[in-house]
């Protein structure tokens, strides 16, 4: 059986690409898997003719600076989340 260690998700918005979920087996964190995943949702997001990516996080999670070592700005952010939390949709142009 073939076990998954990582994945991407996303989908085209109608002209920004989105990203739906990313996750990386533990083992394999820190180690490129998830910056590749991210650099593919960006060449199909260029080769669909998409302005931009997108993705979505909570600001207190590592991945809102993870997001931002990748090129990615905040778009905008609203609080309210379950136990005070923000969310913030980042967004990286292409």
């Amino acid at each position: 059986a073939k076990i998954i260690k990582a994945a991407i998700s996303g989908f085209d918005n109608f002209g920004t690409a989105e990203i739906g979920g990313l996750w990386v087996h533990e083992s394999l964190r820190n180690k490129g898997y998830g910056r590749a995943l991210v650099q593919k949702a960006v060449d199909w997001a260029s080769s669909k003719g998409c302005n931009a990516l997108t993705v979505f996080t909570l600001k207190q999670w590592p991945a809102f600076t993870w997001y931002q070592s990748l090129g990615f700005t905040l778009e905008f952010e609203r609080p309210g989340h379950s136990n005070n939390l923000t969310g913030c949709y980042l967004i990286k142009w292409l």
